[in-house]
Formats: C-alpha cells, structure tokens, sequence
C-alpha cells in the first residue's frame, strides 16, 4: 500500500477519532480526577496519531518500522485508556457516553488493522 493511499484511508479515520474524543470530553463534563488524566493522555495520543498521519509519506514505500511501532503504540494506549474508562465507570456511563467510547475504540482497531495490512504487504514485497 502506497503512503498517500495509506494516508488518505487512515486521516478520515483519525479526524472521526478526534471529533468523537472531543464529543466524549464534553459528555464527561463531571469527570473526576483519574478520568481527566486519561482524558489529557488520549487527548495527546490522539492528536500525535493525527499528527503522524497527516506527515505520511506520499511516496510509493510502505511506512517504516518505527512509524508503525509509533502509529501502533498511539493506538495501544488510545484503546487501552478508552476501555479503562468504560470499565471504572460501567455503571454511570450514558449510552451516548458508552457509545462513544466503543467508536473510539473501535475506530482505533480499525485504523491499526490498515496499519497492519501495509505492514504484512511489505514483508510480501
């Protein structure tokens, strides 16, 4: 997969990403302290991916290793706070809220599976 090809799937991914992660911020307005340390860290992890993403490379190579490793630990932690916050707060969350946080995580499982497929087609290569 080319890097502009990989770029133009991966970035509406990742703006949807940002846009439910600020829809999540607002909908969390009470949240308490530990929900807003996760709330800052995905806030940073997701802006970094977006970030990555939009410096793909337009040129026909695939990514490299370390920006993979890098897109893909953005990712691990962006999934991982996402499901710590469904779980501490299961039975207070809204079903927006709910909602949200199972498209983030969903979104983000999504984008590491193009990620992975770019990198099993350049081992093919």
């Amino acid at each position: 997969m080319s890097g502009d090809l990989l770029k133009h799937i991966l970035s509406p991914h990742a703006q949807a990403l940002k846009h439910d992660f600020l829809s999540l911020r607002r909908a969390l307005t009470d949240a308490n302290d530990l929900q807003r340390r996760s709330l800052d860290i995905l806030d940073i992890d997701i802006t970094r991916l977006i970030t990555l993403i939009d410096d793909l490379p337009t040129h026909h190579e695939p990514l490299s290793h370390d920006l993979r490793h890098d897109l893909r630990n953005r990712l691990t932690v962006i999934i991982g706070y996402a499901q710590i916050m469904m779980h501490r707060r299961a039975g207070t969350l809204t079903g927006d809220t709910l909602g949200l946080l199972q498209k983030i995580i969903s979104m983000s499982h999504h984008i590491n599976t193009a990620i992975e497929h770019d990198k099993n087609k350049a081992r093919s290569e």
